[in-house]
């Protein structure tokens, strides 16, 4: 209990004519009144020892004697209970309701009748009826009625709202019922775009220009001024939203935004001022304004010359190497060594999610067919990313980094997310040859040179690592799908990492052997087509049909494509990576992730599923050679004014022509005009510029 430290001894104590209690907190006048009412209370408690007022036709106890089960056994003593007419009970056997008792107008009985102390009341209800004696048994009185607890207290503490709460009125000035009021504070954003001192600075220029014109506005027509009545709570949810929108919208030009903002209401008419107003009160949720429309892309070319273009993005063998991507077959010796170590690490790996040493059963162990040990699996599958420095080096946001999946920083949790078991991945080229040995990409005359396919795989954790699960391939620049189908992997499956990949346990159920004559699509009830994906048995099966459809020349587009070709296993030539065509401003090992670069160069939005239902690989294919287009429209028109041109289908450099700018000065000799600086002027040139030609007579 807390100390009172006298907090209520000015206030009127609720109870106070009733009150006797010896050292109430709050206030009861004076100290001899107060003794005076005690001293009353204990005579009347000693008078009447219930509480109640004494029955002269009752001379037995008023307590029920405590029965024990010989007692009633041997029916010595009367089952009072079973009198419904003593025992208070209806006929249903529940209790009877006692009415409450009314208190509306204050009490003018002694004090001696309303007392109160240690918890025990003195109602007044009146006198029992004097029960009927029905039966042999001696008559007794039952137990007391239960006190009502509902009673009112006479005097009701003062409270600021009683009006308000008499009349029923209740502050609408928000515009809706029960609505907290807002104070001019800046509203809490996900990434703050500026401190507190400067939101709050830019909010009340804003708010001061928003009461100016409200004003102003005030002052003309009734008619005008009603149509678009504006309270100050109003005022400031209208600061507090444009405010927000920009803070949300613009977080890396927030001072420039709210500067222009402010000016242009400073500038703002009164009708322009009206027509916004209404604009606003018709949608008065802060609404994301509907994003702007993708960007289109032309690049005037046939598909055919798009992808004789391609030969500028190829990528080379140092960049792939810096990339992850193998560039050789790993020998047989290599293989060995891997083995080797495999057998020696006797199953133990690293989790690849929470960093724990646990073991891996290829093939199940044989005690219990367990495929790992080492419990569970506790992890946060969101990324923790550095805190963003704004110009002047000071941290925008916190200094700690933050989980992007449960908003936790780094040491705080342990994990957001549990798993049944650990997993782990393999990078190291030789122990991804030891499970599945890998493969160039052999020559193939039945594909043209005008081809091109977009790859994008997805993978699962198997006791082998990460290996492939589904194969999605398209065509480029059509964008047409060429491969879709579920790979079976060689291990036994730990995770379908189903939050990424998109492949569910149903997807394997249901899927069927893959048949190149099967139908692909199905319909549902609606009539409405659903893609029906097919499995093939093995990745070494997803590899081979992956090259009946390209060959050694025909260009692989992808973003981050080493991880796709490593889960395959093949190695091939000519790669065209949308990691390497748009750079990470910090430069490698950080990389720009897809839908990023798809939403702020072409302003499309992938990956838009809900959370923990996985990606499409078919779309993340697609945009990836959506980039690549992106890239082609830029680079042809720099090509074009260099000189190069189409012949015959194929890319040709510029022709080396004379100049025009040329004169003979005589026989043997050439003068030729040459700029130095603005001014121009008429040279004889020597070295390697001066051209011999012959005789020109």
């Amino acid at each position: 209990m807390f100390s009172s430290q006298k907090l209520f001894s000015q206030v009127l104590c609720p109870d106070a004519k009733s009150c006797v209690l010896p050292t109430c907190l709050f206030q009861h006048g004076k100290p001899s009144q107060k003794k005076e009412a005690y001293a009353k209370a204990i005579e009347a408690i000693s008078n009447n020892q219930d509480g109640l007022p004494k029955d002269e036709n009752s001379d037995l106890p008023r307590k029920r004697p405590r029965l024990s089960s010989e007692t009633v056994k041997s029916g010595a003593i009367d089952e009072p209970h079973l009198n419904l007419e003593h025992s208070g009970h209806s006929e249903n056997g529940r209790p009877k309701e006692i009415s409450p008792i009314k208190s509306d107008q204050p009490s003018e009985e002694p004090l001696e009748n309303q007392a109160v102390f240690m918890g025990l009341r003195l109602a007044k209800q009146g006198h029992r009826s004097q029960t009927s004696s029905t039966t042999a048994t001696p008559k007794r009185e039952i137990s007391p009625p239960l006190l009502c607890r509902d009673r009112k207290p006479q005097f009701a503490p003062p409270t600021l709202d009683n009006t308000a709460a008499s009349h029923g009125t209740q502050d609408t000035s928000h515009g809706s019922i029960g609505k907290a009021k807002e104070s001019l504070n800046p509203r809490i954003v996900p990434r703050a775009p500026a401190k507190h001192e400067m939101r709050l600075a830019l909010l009340r220029k804003l708010h001061e220009q928003i009461v100016r014109l409200s004003d102003e506005h005030k002052k003309q027509s009734s008619e005008e001024y009603m149509s678009i009545k504006l309270s100050p709570q109003d005022i400031i949810i209208m600061a507090l939203d444009e405010e927000e929108k920009i803070a949300r919208q613009s977080p890396s030009v927030y001072r420039n935004v709210m500067g222009h903002r402010v000016v242009a209401l400073k500038k703002m008419k009164l009708d322009d001022w009206r027509k916004s107003v209404i604009a606003s009160k018709s949608d008065k949720k802060v609404s994301t304004p509907s994003p702007s429309a993708p960007k289109v892309i032309s690049s005037g070319l046939s598909p055919y010359e798009e992808v004789a273009v391609l030969t500028r993005f190829q990528a080379s063998s140092s960049d792939l190497e810096k990339l992850g991507y193998v560039t050789s077959v790993p020998t047989d010796k290599e293989i060995a060594e891997a083995k080797a170590g495999i057998e020696a690490s006797i199953g133990w790996e690293v989790c690849d999610r929470c960093t724990t040493r646990f073991r891996v059963f290829p093939g199940r162990r044989a005690e219990d067919g367990a495929l790992t040990a080492g419990g569970k699996c506790q992890y946060h599958w969101g990324k923790a990313p550095w805190p963003t420095k704004s110009k002047t080096g000071s941290n925008t946001r916190s200094k700690d980094r933050i989980y992007t999946c449960c908003n936790e920083p780094i040491g705080e949790s342990s994990g957001c997310t549990k798993a049944d078991t650990h997993v782990f991945k393999v990078s190291d080229r030789k122990r991804l040859a030891h499970v599945l040995q890998f493969q160039e990409t052999p020559a193939n005359g039945a594909i043209p040179s005008s081809k091109a396919i977009c790859v994008d795989c997805e993978m699962c954790y198997t006791v082998h690592g990460l290996e492939l699960i589904r194969l999605t391939a398209t065509d480029w620049p059509t964008g047409e799908e060429v491969i879709d189908v579920l790979v079976r992997p060689l291990g036994e499956i730990l995770d379908l990492n189903s939050r990424y990949s998109g492949v569910w346990p149903s997807h394997f159920t249901e899927a069927l052997a893959y048949d190149e004559s099967s139908v692909k699509d199905t319909s549902d009830e609606s009539g409405a087509p659903i893609p029906t994906l097919r499995m093939v048995p093995s990745p070494m099966a997803a590899r081979t049909l992956l090259f009946t459809q390209i060959s050694a020349n025909t260009p692989l587009i992808g973003h981050a494509l080493e991880n796709d070709l490593n889960a395959l296993r093949i190695i091939h030539p000519f790669v065209i990576d949308t990691v390497l065509l748009y750079p990470h401003r910090r430069g490698l090992p950080y990389r720009n992730g897809l839908k990023m670069l798809m939403y702020s160069v072409l302003e499309k939005t992938i990956q838009n599923s809900t959370i923990g239902q996985g990606h499409d690989s078919k779309e993340d294919a697609r945009a990836a050679g959506e980039l690549l287009r992106w890239k082609v429209l830029q680079e042809w028109p720099k090509l074009a004014r260099e000189g190069w041109s189409f012949q015959d289908g194929v890319l040709c450099p510029p022709s080396l022509k004379e100049p025009q700018n040329r004169q003979v000065l005589g026989p043997g000799r050439i003068k030729r005009k040459r700029s130095i600086g603005p001014v121009q002027r008429d040279g004889e040139e020597d070295g390697e510029i001066i051209e011999t030609v012959a005789a020109l007579t």
